[in-house]
């Protein structure tokens, strides 16, 4: 079964959709994903395990749907989601990866400011927003207007890490995002990553515990994993959000 004999990127009607749909539908497109990585047969009935590897983000996807946003509250996405210089969410200004958590500032009818913390580089555009210092753990990847924005960005200490001899600076970044793929409570996205941990990397031989290594040290690890397991782009993060936040780095289990 071929979605895309029907169903063709080039004539999606990108400006009819919104922007959390936009932004997953042209990742999916740069990279000819298959529909069914994320879709779960809505129109059409589909074999069991077809929609298996999405199904964890839609039923997070689907938890959200009730999530109530109060300002001065902190939130968790379940999925990349977009975010953008205003409110009217039409300025690019990045994107959040999954199990990342922001503070809401304030709350509009369509969408709502966020305030995210972290550390980045100092070496290069300091795009990335990693959660700590020294630790490679992407909370989010800004475009590199907001990256270079005083306004947006507020700049703390520097410090360097001893084991690469890099820069890292600490920052707070304001943006704003769609009141979409949000949840107040973080164990909700774990209870949904360590089964899909456990089932898809077992397949091939038993899967090391999430301690067994640290947090920087996992990437390396779950890559080598990929070409062997089924999972959606935002699945692939979620999983190895989930690895990185039990790992060595946050545990006392260790090996």
């Amino acid at each position: 079964m071929e979605c895309k004999s029907c169903h063709n990127y080039d004539s999606m009607k990108w400006e009819e959709m919104s922007p959390l749909a936009q932004a997953q539908m042209k990742q999916a497109a740069e990279r000819d994903q298959s529909c069914l990585d994320c879709h779960k047969g809505i129109a059409h009935e589909l074999p069991g395990d077809m929609g298996q590897a999405g199904g964890m983000i839609q039923q997070l996807v689907q938890k959200s749907h009730s999530t109530s946003f109060s300002e001065g509250d902190n939130y968790y996405s379940v999925r990349f989601l977009p975010m953008f210089e205003d409110e009217a969410l039409t300025v690019d200004g990045g994107q959040l990866n999954p199990a990342s958590e922001v503070k809401v500032v304030q709350v509009k009818d369509k969408a709502i400011q966020v305030e995210l913390s972290g550390w980045r580089k100092t070496k290069g555009f300091g795009r990335v927003i990693n959660e700590d210092f020294g630790l490679n753990i992407p909370t989010a990847a800004l475009s590199k207007d907001a990256a270079q924005s005083d306004t947006l960005v507020q700049k703390f200490e520097e410090k360097e890490d001893d084991l690469t001899g890099l820069g890292w600076q600490r920052v707070t970044v304001t943006l704003w995002m769609p009141k979409e793929s949000l949840l107040s409570n973080i164990d909700e996205i774990w209870a949904e990553a360590k089964p899909a941990y456990t089932t898809n990397c077992s397949v091939c031989h038993t899967q090391p515990a999430p301690a067994h290594f640290d947090a920087n040290t996992w990437p390396g690890m779950f890559n080598g994993m990929l070409a062997f397991v089924n999972l959606d782009h935002d699945s692939e993060a979620l999983v190895l959000k989930y690895l990185q936040k039990h790992s060595s780095s946050f545990s006392k289990d260790g090996h």
